[in-house]
């Protein structure tokens, strides 16, 4: 009886740990595809940018960060993503107007300015 106990002890202990090994790596995932993309979408933004009047491109984000929702503000020389946390990339203009989403996007240059989805 006292092997069972212990032994159900144990695995108790490893189990618990395995379960916050896994949460601590899919926070790690997160934030790293969290920064991934607001450095992507600062990117499209800047050759938008650096290419002039006529640039347009269709930009796909994915609709969730790892299963968690998200938002995007862009805000003077910064593109925030937020979700449990933010995340800030600097672009070089601060000339954009509209919205990004999850989802498909489209980013265009008109006599320099930038427009998202309009």
């Amino acid at each position: 009886m006292m092997l069972i106990s212990y032994s159900l002890l144990v695995f108790s202990v490893i189990y618990i740990v395995f379960l916050q090994s896994s949460f601590t790596t899919i926070k790690e995932k997160r934030v790293m595809e969290s920064q991934k993309l607001v450095e992507m979408i600062g990117y499209e933004i800047d050759i938008a940018t650096s290419m002039g009047t006529g640039y347009s491109k269709n930009v796909t984000l994915s609709d969730t960060i790892l299963g968690e929702t998200y938002n995007v503000i862009v805000v003077s020389n910064l593109v925030i993503v937020n979700s449990s946390q933010s995340y800030t990339a600097s672009i070089i203009t601060s000339n954009i107007t509209g919205t990004i989403l999850p989802g498909d996007n489209r980013i265009e240059n008109r006599d320099g300015q930038i427009y998202a989805n309009l």
